[in-house]
């Protein structure tokens, strides 16, 4: 259950995250639902030898489902690989046909805002 929270938290976080000038909003699906979140500023989808480094990233995980990892724009392309600031989308494989009340998983998500694992975005 706390993969199931900690995933569910880290969408719901990149969904809410304010981004006005994007080019778009970015889709995904999760089972049979259709999740839009808004396209994170300064981040790309990987290509050539990033979008590789992104497949094995993926491929190792075998618990849980990689529907997109976004890198920084300005490190795309770069000798030395993407870096280790990116974002991954993902979905753990025994959330995926798990139906959730709003309520519930907004109860869940409370008891995670403030954990030292949840604060992956820069406080200003």
């Amino acid at each position: 259950m706390q993969s199931f929270r900690t995933s569910a938290a880290v969408m719901l976080i990149a969904c809410l995250m304010p981004s006005p000038t994007r080019a778009a909003d970015f889709q995904f699906t999760v089972g049979d639902q259709l999740m839009t979140m808004p396209w994170p500023t300064g981040y790309c989808l990987p290509a050539n030898r990033d979008k590789h480094i992104a497949d094995l990233v993926a491929a190792g995980d075998s618990v849980n489902v990689t529907h997109t990892m976004f890198i920084r724009c300005d490190r795309a392309g770069n000798d030395k690989g993407p870096g280790n600031d990116y974002i991954i989308i993902k979905t753990p494989l025994s959330a995926v046909g798990a139906v959730v009340g709003r309520e519930e998983l907004l109860a869940e998500l409370a008891t995670e805002f403030g954990n030292a694992e949840m604060a992956i975005w820069p406080r200003k």
